[in-house]
């Protein structure tokens, strides 16, 4: 496949090259469903709020800029993080070995310290015009991901690899888990704010009907498990991985007002692996399918949408009716099908 095909191939990928792609099988969710309170009302969009919060901002020059996004490191020598826990957005997608990386997404806040930050992949270019475009930080790339990545920079995506205005290698930490940036000063060394933060998602104060009840939920990669437990006191999801409760380098616990999980379909190339020869794996990002939206202690199933690579992702329950997050920082899991969440 050319070059110039291969990240359109992620995110528009033909059902016949996923038919032999497989993925962890997990649990099925629950059956039995609880009421919360619950409305029907469809979201609505303010004009006076964060786009991927849904949080007020008063600040419109805040609300048009663009997004920063940087490759956060997952695997366990490289916890705990920085940053996280200011991120408006925080995508977690699979790589090679059936292991995580993350993507923490920066729009209201200026953060000085995030990380550690890792290489890159291409599905990320794809996130990123789906936020309508910024800047994407990370630690390297492939040279075929690098020349495919370059490829996205006239379509909104702004590339800061390692090396430019604020980074830093902390000496406490055993390398590759010890780079970390400065997100306002890379905001700054590059325009992130020609381009104006595209809304993700639809926000309502009110829980969807349609959910069932869940004291946490499970979701598993070949060799990572996640599981998010729902804190009534905090009004918040607390995450744990691999069994250890996830916490900041600051101390306190990942957490998260939303969590959506997106069933993603994979497949490979063969110029793309890591050291160990591991495919690297393709989510398609075009295609919909089966969504699980963790609010209020319930979660509400549906399914996902996106129109083109340069359109937001989408959720909507059965009759195709919006659904609404609550407004607040959320988690984005792509989930690698044929995997489903395990509701407790």
């Amino acid at each position: 496949m050319p070059l110039t095909g291969l990240i359109a191939a992620v995110v528009a990928i033909s059902p016949a090259l996923l038919a032999g792609c497989s993925g962890d099988k997990g649990s099925p969710p629950a059956t039995t469903s609880v009421a919360p309170t619950t409305s029907t009302t469809s979201p609505t969009v303010s004009d006076d709020t964060a786009p991927l919060t849904g949080l007020p901002q008063s600040d419109a020059a805040v609300r048009a800029r663009g997004v920063v996004a940087v490759k956060i490191d997952n695997v366990a020598p490289a916890k705990p993080q920085a940053g996280l826990q200011n991120a408006d957005l925080v995508f977690e997608e699979p790589v090679e070995g059936g292991l995580t990386r993350l993507m923490a997404v920066f729009q209201t806040k200026d953060i000085t310290r995030v990380g550690p930050v890792r290489s890159a992949r291409i599905p990320d270019a794809s996130l990123v015009r789906a936020m309508g475009g910024g800047l994407l930080i990370y630690s390297g790339a492939s040279k075929v991901t690098s020349r495919m990545l370059r490829e996205e920079q006239p379509k909104g995506v702004t590339l800061l690899p390692e090396g430019s205005r604020g980074w830093t290698r902390d000496s406490r930490r055993h390398a590759p888990h010890n780079l970390f940036v400065d997100e306002r000063l890379a905001r700054r060394s590059r325009s992130s704010d020609a381009v104006t933060a595209r809304r993700q998602f639809a926000f309502a104060d009110a829980t969807p009907s349609g959910g069932e009840k869940a004291s946490s939920v499970a979701l598993r990669w070949s060799a990572t498990k996640v599981t998010w437990t729902w804190n009534d006191d905090r009004e918040r999801w607390l995450r744990t991985q691999s069994g250890r409760k996830d916490v900041m380098e600051t101390g306190g616990r990942i957490a998260a007002t939303n969590v959506v999980v997106l069933q993603v379909e994979t497949t490979t190339d063969p110029r793309l692996k890591d050291k160990t020869g591991a495919h690297t794996p393709l989510p398609d990002l075009l295609a919909g399918g089966r969504a699980w939206l963790l609010r209020d202690g319930v979660v509400v199933p549906g399914r996902w949408q996106r129109q083109d690579a340069d359109s937001p992702f989408t959720l909507v329950d059965d009759s195709g009716q919006e659904l609404g997050l609550r407004p607040g920082r959320s988690w984005i899991e792509l989930l690698t099908a044929p995997a489903v969440p395990s509701v407790t």
